[in-house]
């Protein structure tokens, strides 16, 4: 193989293999990159999943349009499970910590126009921010700390339940928008 040809497939494995586009699209890394600087002291982007939509959105179709990625930013506050025993006391256990599940959709991205229809539907998450080439839901949630400790909790109980997601982040929504404007220059 001559030597401009080598130079030429490196130059493409290089490309494809490239940890800035095996995130997504350039827009998507630069909100990930954003909404890092604008999380507070001790908040972490915990996990990145790719091929997502919003939660909630679609839930009575066959969704088969463009996803986007799903970031779980963690916070620093713990989450009790609130349990009952068989005798019919509630007790609480830290079993979870406070975070935002934020969801980095192509501009084009829409919910479905039937979803008013789908009455189990959970409750979804707002629309944060449309900037660049993206649309960005966000929604406050816990995030277990330990799968196998959950199950070991909820296995004595004979009721559980987690209190109503809020985050000790009260401006996360208009915080992370203000920081994706900036970025984008808005």
């Amino acid at each position: 193989m001559p030597l401009s040809a080598r130079a030429l497939l490196l130059l493409q494995l290089l490309t494809v293999a490239s940890p800035a586009l095996a995130h997504g699209p350039p827009d998507v890394d630069r909100a990930a990159r954003a909404i890092t600087r604008a999380l507070p002291g001790g908040w972490s982007i915990v996990e990145e999943n790719d091929q997502e939509i919003p939660y909630g959105h679609h839930s009575c179709d066959n969704y088969a349009g463009p996803r986007g990625m799903k970031l779980v930013v963690l916070g620093v506050k713990d989450v009790n499970l609130h349990l009952q025993d068989h005798d019919g006391n509630w007790y609480t256990r830290p079993a979870a910590r406070e975070s935002v599940e934020l969801w980095l959709m192509p501009s084009g991205y829409r919910d479905s126009r039937w979803s008013w229809l789908c009455h189990h539907r959970p409750i979804q998450p707002a629309r944060v921010s449309s900037v660049g080439l993206l649309r960005v839901f966000g929604q406050p949630s816990h995030r277990l700390n330990s799968e196998a400790e959950f199950r070991a909790l909820i296995s004595t109980a004979s009721a559980f339940g987690f209190p109503e997601a809020v985050v000790s982040w009260p401006t996360w929504r208009d915080d992370i928008a203000s920081a994706l404007r900036a970025e984008f220059d808005q």
